[in-house]
């Protein structure tokens, strides 16, 4: 579960949470610190049907970026939320992308793991943001690693994000 730090009606900034659902991983919010839930992009919104223990994140416009393990393979799987209106929660879900670098743990482990957006600064000096994701480097649950990348520029579709972590 997440708080944002962009969007916030009345007293409440909206928190977002992952849940699996027989028909995939889905996303619900609330405006109303709990008190309602509503699920992002409407109820038959299913933004990964082949997902299960899934979490998300805040991306730098408000996006909402899903990062959730594989049901029946190896591999994780991403999507995001693109919203048209923030307050009203339009917008839409792109096509899911699975993770294809075997190189790394993100695809070869079957296993729950956390993504987090933390703000940094590149070799550069500019400021950028890095992804974290946690996930074992095996397949089954031993042998966990921390992976990262930078965001990538074109943040909000689902492929940039099953390639180019590093451990």
């Amino acid at each position: 579960m997440i708080q944002s730090r962009l969007y916030k009606k009345d007293k409440y900034y909206r928190i977002y949470a992952g849940v699996c659902t027989q028909s995939g991983s889905r996303v619900v919010y609330s405006d109303d610190f709990g008190q309602t839930w509503s699920y992002l992009g409407g109820n038959s919104a299913t933004p990964v049907s082949d997902g299960d223990e899934c979490k998300v994140e805040e991306l730098p416009d408000g996006s909402i970026l899903l990062s959730t393990r594989s049901r029946s393979d190896l591999g994780r799987h991403f999507n995001v939320f693109k919203f048209t209106g923030i307050a009203s929660a339009s917008g839409s879900w792109g096509s899911y992308a699975t993770s294809s670098d075997r190189s790394t743990g993100t695809y070869a482990s079957q296993c729950n793991g956390e993504i987090l957006l933390v703000p940094a600064k590149g070799a550069d000096g500019k400021a950028t943001y890095i992804l974290l994701q946690s996930a074992p480097a095996s397949t089954d649950r031993t042998n966990m690693k921390i992976y990262w990348k930078v965001l990538p520029s074109d943040y909000t579709t689902p492929s940039n994000y099953v390639s180019g972590w590093t451990s």
